[in-house]
């Protein structure tokens, strides 16, 4: 019985490794095969990739004898990046909660961070806002249990208060954010 389950878990931890390792591929037999190279330069600049990322291409094509078309890719992601690299842009990618990765050139980089940086701020807000309200709805639970004593149930009303407060305070600084967005044509 312990073989078995010792096998059993040995035979689980070999599906597990080797799920993992397929889902690090970034394309899989088929995809290499018929890849667009220009279109898939064009889509990994328009998430944010570095020109680099083609590597990783490379990598996982390599197992079936397939090398990627360097030329089409850096033409794809070239035009690519020239729509990534805008404010607009920006915007998408940072509110959509994503990590730049200094992925534009240096001048358009400026363009790109005019609207990912009020995006990220917001996303950042709204998770600072999500965080105090259930620090509020905590404490607010708490002050109905029982077993109390009043100056304890004081003490938790008096920092249930204060959360509302600093929560508030958030929820301004949240509305003054989305409205220089929207005077920004962000929203």
């Amino acid at each position: 019985m312990i073989f078995n389950f010792m096998t059993f878990k040995r035979l689980i931890g070999l599906a597990v490794i080797s799920v993992f390792i397929s889902g690090c591929a970034t394309l899989n037999e088929a995809e290499c095969i018929s890849a667009n190279w220009y279109d898939l330069g064009s889509e990994n600049a328009l998430s944010g990739k570095k020109s680099s990322f083609v590597a990783e291409h490379t990598s996982a094509c390599k197992k079936y004898q397939i090398t990627p078309d360097f030329d089409l890719y850096r033409e794809g992601w070239q035009q690519g990046i020239k729509q990534f690299c805008s404010a607009q842009s920006g915007w998408r990618y940072g509110i959509a909660g994503n990590y730049y990765r200094n992925t534009c050139d240096t001048q358009a980089q400026a363009e790109f961070l005019k609207g990912y940086n009020p995006a990220r701020k917001i996303v950042q807000k709204k998770r600072e806002i999500s965080d105090l309200k259930s620090d509020a709805r905590r404490l607010r639970e708490s002050i109905v249990k029982d077993k109390l004593t009043d100056k304890e149930q004081a003490s938790i009303t008096l920092d249930h208060l204060d959360v509302r407060l600093d929560l508030q305070l958030l929820e301004l600084e949240l509305f003054q954010l989305e409205s220089r967005a929207r005077e920004n044509g962000f929203y």
